[in-house]
């Protein structure tokens, strides 16, 4: 856990304007997808993020965990609201869309690496 923190920390550096700790996350979706892979949902930061075009736009970062049943993996993935409102349903949609986004990247053939950049953002 303390790696992930610091992997968390390190992606952070200079994006973040404001952030805040996601209590009450759905961890429930831990099923397994074709791949042979289990994916979780560990935790997750609300913040704005800066944008190329100088806009700071809100969105959750989770930290989801695969496992093959030999080695976990961190995976990052990025959902972007469509407004500031935050409520338990977008939440659970947003955590829904991170689960389903490395789901089908998994389901696709793509595999995390040991120290490999694990990092996405979901359209």
């Amino acid at each position: 856990m303390k790696y992930l923190f610091m992997l968390v920390c390190f992606l952070y550096a200079g994006n973040i304007m404001a952030s805040l700790k996601c209590p009450d996350l759905p961890t429930e979706l831990n099923e397994e997808p074709k791949s042979g892979w289990s994916i979780g949902i560990k935790d997750a930061l609300f913040a704005h993020f800066k944008q190329e075009s100088d806009e700071s736009l809100p969105a959750y970062e989770w930290a989801v965990i695969v496992d093959n049943g030999k080695n976990r993996y961190p995976v990052m993935v990025r959902t972007f609201l469509q407004d500031d409102t935050k409520s338990e349903s977008t939440q659970k949609k947003l955590a829904d869309k991170a689960w389903y986004f490395v789901a089908g990247k998994l389901e696709s053939g793509w595999e995390p690496k040991k120290g490999g950049n694990c990092f996405f953002v979901a359209p």
